[in-house]
Parts: structure tokens; sequence; C-alpha cells
């Protein structure tokens, strides 16, 4: 696997409330690489959520599910972010 060095300027204070919290940010990339891989995630969700949102925009009213159709597809299924 190839690696690529980041070096980021981030707040004292973000650096501060972390430490509070007893997290460790500087010596632990395993965090840094967790926290981009859900932001990767939620991404490509919300862009397949946007596409879906299109999909039932261009159907005929006719064939639109409700408000409630959808919500009850949705809480029928597990979304692991």
């Amino acid at each position: 696997m190839n690696t690529v060095q980041i070096i980021l300027d981030v707040p004292a204070e973000l650096i501060e409330r972390a430490r509070a919290e007893g997290v460790e940010l500087q010596t632990d990339t395993d965090k840094w690489i967790d926290g981009i891989e859900r932001l990767l995630r939620r991404n490509r969700a919300a862009r397949e959520l946007g596409e879906i949102a299109a999909e039932i925009q261009a159907l005929p009213e006719s064939l639109r599910p409700t408000p409630d159709e959808i919500a009850a597809e949705v809480r029928g299924r597990t979304v692991n972010l």
C-alpha cells in the first residue's frame, strides 16, 4: 500500500477539546483514517440519496411513493455511516 504524509493545521482549541476527552490525535493516525472513511461513506450516501430523489421526481405523479411509503422503506433498511 502506498502512503502519503499529510501535515494539517488544526486549531489548538480543537486539539485541547480532543485531549480533554482523552483523544490524542497527533499520534493516532487510525482515527484520522477512520474519519476520512466515514466522510467518504457519508458523501457516497448523500450522492445516492440525491440520485434516488431525482428518480422519484422523474416519475409521473400517480406512480410516486407517498412520504409514508418512503419513510417505511427507509426504516426497513440498516444504514452504516
